[in-house]
């Protein structure tokens, strides 16, 4: 199709060697042309350095900047050596074990482009586990709910409860996402900040299409966000908890954030993370010190009961059931 923007693609990869050649592939597929892929391996101990130049060499007339990390680092400082490189008005944060859909940015820059006050598009996708059953991100009840808080302005409340974007299917305005620093580079992970400091400031819109094939694996980072008694991410999550407290402006908006902090309140303890559990409950003490779950959970922090061992059970119980509905 003709060109509306460039689009800049940033594919992030760490030890994705089994699926990295299909990522790539899905990127070269895309219905929409005028893109700039930026390919940052980092630090992977696998053969992926090995498969993005292989992949690289067989596709010279593609336009592609390869990045190589001899160490590996946290993935928001991996992107946004990514995000200097690039020169595209939108950009893409494509994982390496994912697959975009072939109209995913055509459709999606479509969007944007029509809703001149949004900054970032998002989209429904598919998720597949490892043994290839397939599901979709959104059920069609909660696409309507989604259209519901853009038309209300309530995304940014919704983002504190649950986050309910599916931020792999994102394309940001590139300034934008610029002038606000790019991803926090003191986090673990990215999602939950960047789209509290997107939804604070700014518009966003959602392309009812499906964008793209995210893999969920026991490998994925993902899958370690409550790791018994040494998660990586529950300590950036308090700092995102953290931060949205100094930004919050209504009663409402910190009603969502207690109802937040104490469901990652819940899991935190279950997994014994009690550092990480401590910190949640200070910031839902300042919110309504007497509320009773509040005080349940101090109690049981004060304990520090390791249920760890118990959690996965529970968790992979509740997934396998969840999978059905």
């Amino acid at each position: 199709m003709e060109s509306l923007a460039k689009v800049s693609i940033i594919c992030t990869v760490y030890n994705q060697a089994d699926f990295v050649e299909e990522t790539l592939d899905s990127v070269l597929n895309q219905s929409y042309s005028d893109v700039e892929l930026i390919i940052l391996d980092n630090g992977s101990q696998d053969s992926s350095k090995e498969r993005i130049q292989e992949w690289i060499a067989n596709h010279m007339g593609f336009e592609c900047k390869f990045i190589s990390l001899q160490n590996s680092i946290n993935y928001c400082k991996a992107f946004n050596l990514g995000l200097n490189q690039i020169s595209g008005e939108y950009t893409l944060d494509l994982s390496g074990d994912d697959q975009l859909c072939a109209d995913h940015i055509e459709r999606s820059l479509q969007t944007i482009i029509q809703n001149p006050t949004a900054v970032f598009s998002f989209s429904n996708a598919k998720l597949m586990d490892e043994s290839g059953r397939i599901r979709p991100y959104y059920k069609r009840a909660q696409v309507q709910e989604i259209e519901d808080y853009l038309k209300t302005g309530s995304l940014y409340l919704e983002v504190i409860r649950g986050n309910p974007i599916s931020a792999s299917t994102m394309i940001f305005d590139t300034k934008t996402l610029k002038d606000l620093g790019g991803y926090d580079e003191s986090l673990s992970y990215e999602d939950f900040d960047i789209l509290i400091r997107l939804t604070r400031k700014y518009h966003g819109v959602f392309s009812d299409h499906i964008g793209l094939i995210k893999r969920v694996h026991a490998k994925s980072f993902s899958a370690s966000q409550y790791l018994s008694r040494n998660s990586k991410m529950l300590p950036s999550t308090v700092k995102v908890c953290q931060k949205i407290k100094t930004i919050n402006q209504t009663q409402e908006e910190d009603q969502a954030l207690l109802s937040r902090v104490l469901f990652e309140c819940k899991h935190a303890l279950w997994s014994a993370n009690f550092q990480s559990a401590e910190e949640l409950l200070k910031i839902a003490s300042s919110i309504r010190p007497q509320a009773m779950k509040v005080q349940i959970y101090q109690f049981f922090a004060m304990l520090r009961l390791d249920f760890s061992w118990f959690y996965p059970t529970i968790t992979s119980i509740k997934s396998s059931f969840l999978k059905y509905f």
